[in-house]
C-alpha cells in the first residue's frame, strides 16, 4: 500500500468516526429530548393525580350533602300527610254538622239575633214579650252554634292549609339547593373522568 494510498484510508476513517460522532451527539440530543419530555408528562401525571383526589373529595363533599339535603326534603315531606289527612277529618265533620243547621243563611241568623237582643236591650216590654224575646234569642243562638262550630273548623283547615304551605316552601329550597349541588356534583364527576382519561394518555406516552 503506498504513502497515498494509506492516506486516503486514514482520511476515510475519519471521516467515518466524524460522522458517527455526529449520529451520536444527534442521538444523545434526542434521547435527552425524550428524557425531558417524560418528565414533564410524569410531573403532569403527578399533578393530575392531585387534582383528581381534590376533585374526588369535592365530589364527595357535594354528594354527602346532597344526601342529607334529600333526608331533610323528605322529611319535611311526611309532615304534611299527616295534615292533609286532619283537613280530610276536619272537611267530613264539617259535612256532617252541615246536615244539622238550618237551612237559612248564617247572616241573616245573625242578624235576626242582633235585631232581638237590641229590642231587648232598647226597648220597654212586658213581661210577657220579653220573655218570648229571650226564648226567641236562646232558639236562635242554638242555630248558629252549629254555624259557629263550622266558622271554628274552617279557621282550623285554613291554619292547616298554611302550615303545609310552610312546610312545602321549606321542602322547595332543600329540593332546589340539592339539585344545584348534585348538578354541581356531575359536572364535577365529569370533569374529573376526563381527567382520568388525560393522566392515562400521557402515563402511557410517558411509559413509552
Amino acid at each position: 500500500m503506498t504513502e497515498n494510498q494509506k492516506t486516503s484510508q486514514e482520511g476515510n476513517i475519519n471521516l467515518q468516526i466524524d460522522k458517527i460522532k455526529k449520529q451520536i451527539g444527534e442521538a444523545n440530543n434526542q434521547i435527552k429530548k425524550y428524557v425531558e419530555k417524560r418528565n414533564q408528562l410524569h410531573e403532569q401525571v403527578r399533578k393530575s393525580r392531585d387534582e383528581i383526589n381534590l376533585m374526588k373529595i369535592e365530589r364527595d363533599t357535594l354528594n354527602e350533602k346532597v344526601k342529607l339535603l334529600k333526608e331533610q326534603r323528605d322529611l319535611i315531606r311526611i309532615k304534611t300527610t299527616p295534615i292533609m289527612e286532619e283537613v280530610k277529618a276536619i272537611d267530613e265533620k264539617i259535612a256532617e254538622l252541615k246536615k244539622t243547621v238550618p237551612h237559612v243563611n248564617h247572616r241573616a241568623l245573625q242578624e235576626e239575633l242582633d235585631a232581638v237582643e237590641w229590642k231587648i236591650s232598647t226597648t220597654s216590654v212586658d213581661l210577657q214579650e220579653e220573655k218570648r224575646l229571650v226564648g226567641e234569642v236562646k232558639e236562635l243562638e242554638i242555630q248558629l252554634k252549629g254555624y259557629k262550630k263550622i266558622d271554628k273548623k274552617h279557621q282550623k283547615i285554613k291554619e292547616l292549609i298554611s302550615q303545609r304551605k310552610t312546610f312545602d316552601a321549606q321542602a322547595d329550597v332543600f329540593h332546589k339547593e340539592l339539585t344545584d349541588l348534585a348538578q354541581k356534583s356531575q359536572e364535577l364527576h365529569t370533569k374529573m373522568i376526563e381527567k382520568v382519561n388525560g393522566l392515562k394518555k400521557d402515563k402511557t406516552e410517558a411509559d413509552s
